[in-house]
């Protein structure tokens, strides 16, 4: 699957977030800016701070249109004990959710 096919299907499905990521972007517009960066990003095959070998997993995944895909993202809110969460991105097949690790 190319780029252009991936993104039509992703866009074409749900976005989910956890009740986690809903909490942290209540009210707080720099770390919604993070997740909608993320998302981007995910949706352009940028899978974050992943390393080398899960990066190409992903590749391969899209690519033959099988498999969870998930992407690895840091966020910064306003608040400094919001610097460097780390949020993952996980396309199931169905559907994209965006969660903090504690919550999978």
């Amino acid at each position: 699957m190319n780029l252009e096919a991936w993104q039509n299907m992703l866009w074409a499905k749900k976005t989910y977030e956890s009740t986690g990521i809903a909490d942290r972007c209540e009210g707080d517009d720099a770390w919604k800016v993070c997740c909608q960066i993320a998302l981007r990003a995910f949706h352009n095959q940028d899978w974050g701070d992943m390393d080398d070998e899960d990066k190409a997993s992903n590749d391969n995944r899209v690519k033959l249109n099988a498999g969870t895909v998930m992407g690895q993202y840091y966020g910064i809110g306003r608040m400094p004990f919001y610097k460097r969460t780390k949020f993952w991105i996980i396309w199931d097949g169905t559907c994209t959710t965006i969660l903090f690790p504690s919550e999978y």
